[in-house]
C-alpha cells in the first residue's frame, strides 16, 4: 500500500500508485516521460514529482483553472532581459536563481527558467531528469547562450588571484551568490570540492 509517507516509491509501488502495469512504468522511464532517480541501478520515484506530472497531464476544465503565469524566472541573464522587453510580449522576470527557476516550473508557477545547473556525475548542465523536470508535459529545452564562469577580482589584481586555492589566504574576503544560483552550485559542489576548499573559507 502506498501512503503520502512515503517520499520515494519503487517501480511496483508508482505502478500501483498510477493504476498501471510495470512494464507500462517502464516504457515511461525508457521514453524519458515520467519523472525518476536511478541509484546503484535502482528506479526510485519521488512521490511529490508524481504527484505533479500528473497534475501537469490535466485536461479539459481544470487546464484553464491551473492556468501558468507569465514568469521568467530562474538565472538573471541581460541578454535574455534585452530579448524580453524588446519582443513586447507580456512575459515578466523574477529572478532568484536556477534553483529556483527549476521549482517555479514544476510548482507551475514560472512558463520560463533561465537555468545553468552542472551535474557533477555526467558532467552535463541542464538535464531534465537529474532536475526533476523529464515528467513535465510540452517540456522544450533552448540552449540560449554559452557562459563563461570565474572569479571577479579588482582589475590590478592586488592580492594575486589566480585560483580559486588563493581564495583560502586570511586577508581575503569573498562575495557569495545566493545558494541557489548556479555559479554558487558550481562553485560548492563541483569547485570547491575539487580543490578542497571549504565553502565557508
Amino acid at each position: 500500500m502506498v501512503t503520502s509517507t512515503h517520499a520515494y516509491l519503487t517501480t511496483a509501488e508508482v505502478a500501483t500508485y498510477l493504476r498501471l502495469k510495470e512494464r507500462k512504468v517502464y516504457d515511461l522511464v525508457s521514453q524519458g516521460q515520467i519523472p525518476c532517480s536511478r541509484v546503484t541501478g535502482k528506479l526510485l520515484f519521488p512521490l511529490q514529482q508524481i504527484d505533479l506530472w500528473v497534475l501537469s497531464h490535466l485536461e479539459g476544465d481544470q487546464v484553464q483553472r491551473l492556468s501558468v503565469p507569465l514568469v521568467v524566472a530562474g538565472s538573471q541573464d541581460p541578454l535574455l532581459e534585452w530579448s524580453i522587453r524588446e519582443s513586447g510580449s507580456d512575459l515578466a522576470t523574477l529572478c532568484q536563481g536556477s534553483g529556483d527557476g527549476v521549482r517555479r516550473l514544476l510548482d507551475g508557477k514560472a512558463m520560463l527558467a533561465g537555468i545553468h545547473l552542472l551535474d557533477a556525475a555526467t558532467q552535463r548542465y541542464n538535464e531534465p531528469s537529474v532536475l526533476g523536470l523529464s515528467g513535465m508535459r510540452d517540456l522544450l529545452i533552448v540552449r540560449w547562450a554559452k557562459r563563461r564562469q570565474g572569479l571577479l577580482v579588482r582589475a590590478d589584481n592586488p592580492l594575486k588571484i589566480n585560483a580559486l586555492k588563493d581564495l583560502q589566504q586570511s586577508n581575503v574576503r569573498v562575495a557569495h551568490r545566493q545558494p541557489d544560483a548556479g555559479a554558487a552550485k558550481l562553485l560548492v559542489t563541483i569547485q570547491v570540492a575539487a580543490d578542497g576548499i571549504s565553502p565557508t573559507s
